[in-house]
């Protein structure tokens, strides 16, 4: 199952979700999101956890814990990252638009 995780602190590595989660079971990746430059966390994350029971379990069991001072938010993830930009609502540039300069 594939969890989404937010409002992580800027602090947070992989290795320190990584052993958080695997308090409740096995965690088979993680995509820790940074910013473009630099180590700090963007507040969010995807981990792939293969059990499902496991996964439900943790995601009772962190919703609303503080980690690092930080309330997080964890729940079923809809769609993984790269899902959601193919999401088929255009966003390109109109032939009517002007060329850009």
């Amino acid at each position: 199952m594939k969890i989404y995780v937010d409002n992580l602190a800027e602090s947070i590595t992989e290795d320190e979700l990584k052993n958080i989660f695997e308090q409740y079971g096995l965690v088979e990746n993680i995509e820790l999101y940074k910013h473009q430059f630099g180590d700090r966390s963007r507040g969010y994350a995807y981990l792939d956890m293969p059990n499902d029971e496991e996964a439900l379990t943790a995601m009772d069991a962190l919703y609303g814990s503080f980690i690092k001072g930080h309330p997080i938010k964890v729940n079923q993830a809809r769609s993984g990252p790269k899902d959601r930009r193919q999401s088929g609502r255009g966003g390109g540039r109109r032939v009517t638009d002007p060329p850009a300069i």
